[in-house]
């Protein structure tokens, strides 16, 4: 049953409807007030946050934003400056993510089980996808993860530990900052999650794509991890597999 101002609405006249609260804009105007208890809780009402929403504008276009940091009186303002004449928050914090024009503005903390898409062609879309089919070569040597790599923009991400421990190198995590450090006796690199900048020995270097948070496992560009670390990176099509070469030796004969 859908009441809508007291009037019973039939379903048969809704193509999509979206629940969601607290209600931010309504007819043009912000109606949210923190005081009115339509939710009681403080990080929900007061506290900043990674918030998300949903909103209509005057020629019936749906907007869908995301934002962090921001306190929910803060997000409805922003969707009444952008035009919407109703507007809803979504769910927020560590549960949403917004990926537009080939890659996320901001990302998820952990595994999403909901996902609004919008597109205007029949073109395959370049998010995120898991593969099985991608391997990865340690000098001839399977590695082994316990999650599959993933292809993002045509770029091999794959697990932050499993594959610097395949490379017998230490890391630490600054949870924080969500950044890693890896050190070896001649090379330090630093890679904050989410970023397109990192830093090989106080270097900056820019990234093609950035480490993610999926499903809350954390992922890295396997090829920039590897030959910061100086090691040779190949890719084979057919196979769909990526070869990484540390040993003398066997850089040798791969020339030869």
């Amino acid at each position: 049953m859908i009441i809508n101002n007291g009037e019973l609405i039939s379903k048969d006249d809704i193509e999509t409807m979206v629940e969601a609260g607290p209600l931010l804009i309504l007819n043009g105007v912000i109606v949210f007030d923190p005081d009115n208890k339509q939710f009681t809780e403080d990080k929900i009402n007061l506290s900043p946050a990674q918030r998300s929403a949903i909103g209509i504008n005057s020629k019936g276009h749906v907007l869908m934003v995301t934002g962090s940091n921001l306190k929910m009186i803060e997000l409805a303002k922003i969707m009444h400056e952008l035009g919407c004449v109703a507007a809803t928050n979504l769910d927020g914090g560590a549960s949403s993510a917004l990926y537009a024009n080939g890659k996320y503005i901001t990302y998820p903390g952990r595994k999403l089980n909901t996902v609004l898409v919008v597109y205007d062609s029949e073109d395959t879309m370049s998010l995120p996808v898991q593969s099985g089919e991608i391997q990865v070569l340690l000098d001839g040597y399977k590695v082994t993860f316990d999650v599959p790599p993933m292809s993002m923009n045509g770029y091999t991400l794959v697990p932050l530990r499993g594959i610097f421990e395949a490379m017998g190198v230490d890391i630490v995590w600054e949870e924080k900052s969500r950044t890693i450090t890896a050190q070896t006796d001649e090379t330090t690199v630093v890679l904050p999650i989410g970023s397109r900048t990192a830093k090989v020995n106080n270097r900056i270097v820019q990234l093609d794509v950035p480490g993610v948070i999926v499903g809350g496992r954390t992922m890295v560009p396997i090829r920039f991890i590897a030959e910061s670390l100086g090691k040779e990176v190949k890719w084979d099509q057919k196979s769909k597999t990526v070869m990484i070469i540390s040993d003398t030796l066997e850089r040798s004969k791969k020339n030869n």
